[in-house]
């Protein structure tokens, strides 16, 4: 609403607002607020191309585990986030870089994470965070809709319009279409593992909203999105067909399958969608055009790799530079991106860091069944298929969604043991 009526007082106090709601709530709720803020998080500024409130609220959230919580802080992950420091900073040294404030950033929400995780890991609730997820992309993809052709938006909001192919594509409050969706892609899959495991009517609630994100979906035109939404579903039913117990589900969803196709074919919902959709896939001609240039760029990377052999093993000490050999480019290709910035050693830390978070999720009495392997490779599948398209390693997203990952594969251990 600040920003509708373009008000910078109003604004302001909006964003104040958000952070002391996010200091005041219990901090086990802290993941939870900030994923339904994520899609909003380029619109909480004062301006545009200021610091956004999000990174303002991790840094104070901070501050209050240290001091008002006195929260446990772990040695190990500790240890691993100074040795990446160390490296990074004898990578930066040797190439003469400098540190930026997004460097620093980056090591505040490695120490931020683990800390947070080793102190609340058995009180995070994920219905509970796949809901906040899901509405405040949900909101932010209407809000963005009615906000778009306002003059004062345009530095917040980017639309992609291709006027000689007559397609329009839109990004929420991101100014990229493909990381937007990526979002998108993150809360269907959890709310199709919600539909697993949810009794009564919120399954006709979950079905409400799956619905409505791959509307929000579709409006993107992202390629990646539709195809990584179909291998999702794809691998999801054939996960749903071997799960035991669950006679009730599969018919509910072959009810649900009907009822929406029925929906789709009478009143012609998603027409518009699925025209844009086939206008974009008639544009392929070759691997290039089907990637939008990203097979390109992943050659020049691999290319710079190759005659700069140094650079693949320190990396460039986390900056944000991004050419010389690659034209000014960014990788698009978040793992050839922790190599750029990390190297091969400075990767291989980072790796250590996820492998520690993840010790605090563990649940002991699950086995790795069939069923519960195949569950993880269509999350994995859903949450971190875009990725190879798109440089995460800058965003809040890339320490989100792997903490929501391991929330979500706590969560399945557990419903699974109930039905066993």
């Amino acid at each position: 609403i600040a920003h509708l009526i373009n008000n910078q007082i109003l604004i302001l106090g909006s964003l104040v607002f958000m952070i002391l709601l996010v200091l005041i709530s219990k901090s086990k709720y802290f993941l939870s607020l900030m994923l339904f803020y994520l899609p909003w998080s380029p619109v909480l500024k004062i301006a545009p191309g200021s610091i956004s409130f999000s990174t303002i609220a991790i840094i104070l959230m901070l501050i209050k585990l240290f001091f008002w919580e006195k929260a446990k802080v772990p040695k190990k992950e500790c240890l691993i986030i100074a040795i990446l420091l160390i490296f990074t900073t004898i990578a930066k040294i040797i190439l003469g870089h400098v540190y930026t404030l997004d460097y620093f950033l980056f090591l505040i929400m490695l120490l931020f994470f683990v800390i947070y995780c080793r102190n609340y890991h058995d009180e995070l609730s994920f219905p509970t965070a796949s809901y906040f997820l899901t509405f405040g992309i949900i909101a932010a993809c209407f809000a963005s809709l009615n906000l778009m052709d306002l003059p004062h938006m345009q530095g917040y909001i980017n639309v992609y319009t291709w006027e000689n192919k007559g397609l329009v594509r839109l990004s929420g409050f991101y100014g990229d279409s493909n990381f937007y969706s990526a979002q998108l892609l993150v809360a269907i899959t959890c709310n199709l593992f919600l539909l697993i495991f949810q009794k009564g009517n919120l399954k006709i609630l979950t079905v409400i909203l799956l619905v409505t994100l791959i509307y929000c979906g579709s409006l993107s035109v992202s390629k990646s999105f539709i195809l990584i939404l179909a291998i999702t579903l794809f691998l999801w039913l054939i996960n749903v067909l071997f799960l035991k117990k669950q006679g009730k589900l599969k018919v509910f969803i072959l009810i649900t399958i009907i009822v929406i196709g029925v929906l789709i074919t009478s009143f012609g919902l998603f027409a518009d969608e699925i025209e844009m959709y086939m206008v974009r896939f008639g544009m392929v001609e070759n691997v290039s055009s089907l990637t939008t240039g990203r097979s390109d760029i992943l050659e020049n990377y691999l290319n710079f790799f190759y005659r700069n052999p140094l650079m693949l093993i320190t990396g460039q000490g986390y900056t944000n530079i991004l050419y010389d050999a690659v034209n000014n480019r960014a990788s698009h290709n978040t793992i050839i991106q922790m190599l750029y910035q990390f190297g091969i050693i400075g990767t291989i830390i980072l790796i250590n860091w996820i492998v520690s978070l993840s010790q605090y999720f563990k649940n002991k009495t699950q086995k790795n069944s069939l069923v519960y392997i195949g569950l993880l490779i269509t999350i994995l599948v859903g949450f971190y298929s875009s990725w190879v398209a798109l440089d995460m390693l800058y965003f809040d997203d890339f320490f989100y969604f792997i903490v929501l990952f391991l929330v979500i594969k706590k969560y399945i251990a557990e419903e699974l043991k109930k039905e066993e």
